[in-house]
């Protein structure tokens, strides 16, 4: 089924409500629940509006479907923006794993994500990819 939305706010507002129907699905068939998300601009609304979404966030597990090897405080981490748009207000208590530990090369920290990466519920309850210049 496709729906098709008025301008970004709509779309954004559409987005968030149903993550959170699915989010909140999970919880309480299965006590839990999992997400990946995006970066990118097209995303940035609707990480606003799940943050502010009272939910039992800390039953949820999310982590990013991509990043850049960069520092978490760099202007292109897509952490940097989940960070300062999505993990606040309810939504700080989500569980959130990270792909990126050290600046230099990744390859000291793979056994570490890849056990984090182990623990998260499968299926993933919700993934969110989005398409544009830069999501």
């Amino acid at each position: 089924m496709m729906r098709r939305f008025s301008d970004i706010e709509d779309a954004s507002l559409g987005l968030a409500t149903r993550i959170i129907e699915r989010l909140n699905f999970a919880i309480n068939a299965e006590g839990s629940a999992s997400m990946v998300l995006t970066g990118g601009k097209s995303i940035q609304r609707t990480l606003q509006l799940l943050s502010d979404e009272e939910l039992s966030w800390e039953k949820v597990t999310v982590i990013l479907s991509d990043e850049r090897y960069l520092d978490v405080d760099h202007p292109a981490s897509n952490e940097k923006q989940l960070r300062q748009l999505f993990l606040r207000n309810h939504a700080s208590n989500a569980n959130y794993i990270s792909l990126v530990t050290s600046v230099n090369t990744p390859e000291p920290d793979i056994d570490r994500v890849e056990m984090n990466l182990n623990a998260i519920k499968m299926p993933i309850t919700v993934t969110v990819l989005v398409l544009g210049p830069d999501g």
